[in-house]
């Protein structure tokens, strides 16, 4: 497969985090442990706001859900 295609800006600066790490795919071997490690960081600061939030996005999801 050929993704270079729908890439539009390859300034290095710029690139996200599912870029990046599809440019560790090789043609014939991919190095795995590099590529999830990177994904793996790359969820901690979602999951770190996700614990911060977690009650306010409750609170909405079931102050919508009251009728009445």
């Amino acid at each position: 497969m050929n993704f270079d295609v729908a890439i539009i800006n390859r300034a290095e600066k710029s690139r996200t985090v599912a870029l990046g790490v599809s440019l560790l795919f090789g043609q014939y071997r991919t190095d795995w442990t590099r590529a999830l490690s990177t994904l793996s960081l790359a969820a901690i600061p979602i999951l770190i706001l996700y614990i911060l939030l977690s009650r306010e996005f409750i609170k909405g999801l079931t102050a919508g859900a009251v009728k009445g």
